[in-house]
């Protein structure tokens, strides 16, 4: 057993410690480790812990680590992989994420920080064209994007459709669950999932054995979905459900979010057609439009902003933060929250300064939420 994961596991069995807390804890700590090896003062001071949680940790932590023991035992017993948030292979879109979660248990061998991560949700009772469309688009996109990982939740609907069209065109594919990997719910889904981690995909939660698929933790699993991948496919929804949480959990994170539009009257477009009205969402019609947005296969290769050139000049004069942005761009690409942290400045004031820097063809967009410059 490896010290660090018993840990990492451990930490869920203290009461008061959620994904925020954890995560305050692992920005804090080397490793979970060293937070067991603190004292009540320490707990306070040097992690900023309440007085009350560093208690209830210096109390429970041995038995937690019991419990984390046996949970540790059962994964090394079914084969099942304990990623916690400092290890390789840990999703690193997901790590940059404020409630990502500590621990993650994985069923499978995927490479979750493959180039390209495409997250697809939709309704559990898509329309035949939904079906068909989610298929066809995903095909196209494999013809032309071999290295691109495809997301869902294992669901009825589009989730499955979307696992089963990676699948059928050699895409590796994951499935988020909202329960531990004891079970697969629904059971009719067990053979995809099984396809899944024999062709280099993976059966993904956060859950440990023995949690079942309640309400609460679908709600939870979408933000994985959303975090794992550089953009969030919406193909059917109606005007509410999991879907559209997935979305707005993605839209919180700084990635791109890309729906189907229908018809009015369609009950199950009304979700999508709503992202694209509040400009929550691009409007995305085939596999070309995916590609221009996220600047991936054919169009990739043509220039990301060939706009850039146009507008961009040696003697535009630049403001202080636009100087600072080129700079940093300058020793390498960024991710839009690495850029906030350098630049000590919010998202909300920064994102539309990285915008007006697009458009000014200073700097251009990269899948992942990342930038670089367009001056060096």
């Amino acid at each position: 057993m490896i010290q660090e994961e018993i840990d990492a596991i451990a930490l869920g069995f203290i009461k008061g410690v959620g994904h925020r807390i954890a995560r305050k804890i692992t920005n804090v700590v080397p490793s979970i480790s060293d937070l067991f090896l603190m004292s009540e003062k320490e707990l306070v001071n040097d992690v900023q812990l309440s007085q009350s949680l560093a208690q209830e940790i210096l109390s429970s932590r041995n038995s937690a680590r019991q419990e984390a023991e046996k949970e540790v035992e059962w994964t090394e017993k079914y084969g099942v992989n304990i990623l916690t948030f400092n290890s390789p292979r840990y999703p690193s879109r997901l790590r940059s994420c404020d409630d990502s979660p500590a621990v993650l248990y994985a069923h499978g061998n995927a490479d979750y920080n493959a180039r390209r991560v495409l997250s697809v949700v939709g309704t559990r009772r898509p329309s035949a064209y939904g079906r068909q469309w989610c298929s066809d688009v995903l095909t196209e996109l494999a013809s032309r994007n071999p290295d691109l990982l495809i997301v869902s939740g294992l669901a009825y609907g589009i989730d499955v459709t979307s696992h089963i069209s990676a699948l059928d065109n050699n895409l590796p594919t994951v499935g988020v669950v909202a329960h531990g990997l004891d079970l697969i719910y629904p059971s009719q889904h067990k053979e995809i999932a099984r396809r899944m981690v024999l062709q280099n995909g993976a059966v993904l939660t956060e859950f440990r054995r023995g949690v079942q698929p309640e309400a609460a933790n679908f709600v939870m699993r979408n933000r994985i979905v959303a975090g794992m991948a550089d953009a969030t496919l919406v193909v059917e929804s109606g005007s509410k459900g999991g879907s559209l949480i997935t979305a707005a959990k993605a839209y919180e994170y700084n990635r791109k979010v890309l729906a189907l539009p229908g018809s009015p009257a369609a009950e199950m477009s009304a979700g999508p057609n709503m992202l694209i009205r509040d400009h929550r969402a691009e409007l995305v019609t085939s596999a070309e439009d995916i590609e221009t947005f996220m600047h991936w296969g054919a169009n990739a290769s043509q220039g990301q902003h060939p706009q850039g050139a146009l507008f961009a000049s040696p003697d535009l004069e630049l403001d202080p933060v636009q100087s600072r942005v080129c700079q940093l761009l300058g020793e390498g690409e960024l991710t839009v929250d690495e850029l906030s942290r350098a630049l000590s400045m919010p998202l909300s004031d920064l994102s539309p300064r990285l915008l007006e820097m697009e458009f000014q063809g200073l700097i251009s967009s990269l899948p992942g939420n990342r930038f670089k410059s367009q001056l060096f």
